[in-house]
């Protein structure tokens, strides 16, 4: 048999849910859910979680040892924000319909009719090869410009810029010199295919000679053409 009974608190600061049950703890204020040996936190089961009010803004914190994640409600919030858990496929990105709904999508293909342009800074000790831009499918890469910044300190010092396999296929060592004068830019232009099948890396080549000074950036310039 057992009784309701009506209890307005305890002086204690933990409260044992059943006999071997989960604990309540007070601590400091905040309520915990610890297991019933009291050393570790236990699972909270609930149909909905809720956090703040209608007066007071909520959060959810997701702590990873000593650091966490927050999800905190904006003030300026004029609409309910919904998202329906679903597992995404790789390369989904979550978007809004402007309405407070969230749901995974596809992302939209790059721009076309537009050129891009992709900087990469580089130094006399940069370790080589070095990544530049990877460029999509479609794309074209229509110049590469390789911009003095500091002349290198070795008249030997050379530089190359393709893609694994064809390492100067965008510009070769002798369309540069990287000991010229210091905001001499030097280009080179190709008639090149649309990259097909997967995206392509470009890499840049340097090989420095025995240079103790030296600085430039390499643009590589490129374009996705529409298809009328």
């Amino acid at each position: 048999m057992a009784n309701f009974i009506n209890v307005k608190g305890t002086t204690q600061a933990t409260f044992q849910i059943q006999k071997g049950g989960a604990n309540l703890i007070n601590s400091s204020g905040a309520i915990h859910v610890k297991n019933a040996a009291n050393d570790a936190f236990a699972d909270l089961n609930a149909l909905a979680l809720i956090s703040g009010n209608a007066s007071q803004a909520g959060s959810v914190k997701v702590f990873g040892d000593a650091n966490y994640m927050s999800m905190v409600y904006a003030a300026s919030q004029s609409a309910d924000t919904t998202y329906t858990w679903v597992k995404p496929d790789a390369g989904k990105y979550l978007k809004t319909d402007g309405s407070g709904n969230l749901s995974w999508d596809t992302p939209p293909s790059a721009p076309t009719d537009i050129v891009h342009v992709a900087s990469k800074a580089f130094v006399f000790g940069t370790s080589s090869p070095f990544d530049h831009k990877e460029i999509p499918i479609g794309a074209i890469v229509t110049r590469v410009q390789v911009i003095i910044d500091t002349a290198f300190d070795d008249a030997a010092a050379t530089l190359k810029v393709g893609k694994a396999g064809a390492t100067d296929k965008y510009m070769a060592t002798t369309e540069n010199d990287l000991a010229g004068l210091a905001g001499s830019i030097y280009e080179a232009q190709y008639g090149n295919a649309a990259v097909s099948g997967s995206a392509e890396q470009i890499i840049c080549t340097l090989s420095p000679g025995s240079a103790e000074a030296g600085a430039g950036r390499v643009l590589v310039y490129y374009v996705i053409p529409e298809t009328l």
